[in-house]
C-alpha cells in the first residue's frame, strides 16, 4: 500500500491597489484564506480607504507605502517625479517579498511601469488591475458619438428648411 502526501502550496501574493480601496482589500482577505499575501497602497492617496487597521490576519500582511510622499495631483511637473519615486519604493518591497503573482491596479503610469520592472525581474506573473477604465472610456466616446449625431441631426433640419425655402421663393 503506497500512501501518497500531497503538501499543499501556499503562493505569496502581492496585491497593490495604489487608492485603498475596501474591494481590493476584500480579494486579499479572500486570497489569504489559503495564501500569504501582501497589500499594499499608497497610504497618502485622496478618497475612501479601506478599513486596513482591523483587518490582518496571519496569512494578510497590510502595508501603507510612500507616506512621506506628498504632492498636488494637479501639478503634473511634480508628479511625474513622485509618481517615480513610489512606484520604486513598491518595486523595492517586491524585491524583498519575490512574490509568486503581483496584481496591481489605480495605479499612476510611471509608477505601475517600475512595479511590472521589478515583477519581471523577480520572475512574478504579474496581473494589472483597472478600476472603471472602460466606463470611463464608454461614456466618453458615447457623448462624442451624441454629439456627432446631433451635429448631423441638425445639419439634416437645415438642409430640409433650406429646401423648404427654395421652394417657397419659387
Amino acid at each position: 500500500l503506497i500512501i501518497l502526501f500531497v503538501k499543499k502550496i501556499m503562493l505569496k501574493i502581492l496585491i497593490h491597489d495604489y487608492a485603498g480601496h475596501p474591494f481590493p482589500l476584500t480579494l486579499s482577505k479572500e486570497l489569504s484564506l489559503t495564501n500569504k499575501v501582501y497589500h499594499l497602497y499608497y497610504t497618502n492617496d485622496y478618497g475612501p480607504k479601506a478599513d486596513f487597521e482591523s483587518n490582518k490576519s496571519e496569512n494578510l500582511n497590510i502595508e501603507g507605502v510612500g507616506k512621506d510622499i506628498q504632492y498636488n495631483k494637479n501639478n503634473f511637473f511634480t508628479r511625474f517625479f513622485k509618481d517615480f519615486k513610489y512606484g520604486s519604493l513598491v518595486a523595492k518591497r517586491i524585491d524583498d517579498i519575490k512574490p509568486d503573482i503581483i496584481i496591481s491596479g489605480q495605479c499612476p503610469t510611471f509608477a505601475q511601469q517600475k512595479i511590472i520592472n521589478s515583477s519581471k525581474k523577480n520572475n512574478s506573473k504579474f496581473i494589472i488591475w483597472i478600476q472603471d477604465f472602460y466606463s470611463t472610456a464608454v461614456h466618453y466616446i458615447l457623448m462624442f458619438f451624441h454629439l456627432l449625431l446631433l451635429r448631423a441631426k441638425n445639419q439634416q433640419i437645415e438642409n430640409t428648411d433650406d429646401e423648404h425655402r427654395k421652394h417657397e421663393c419659387a
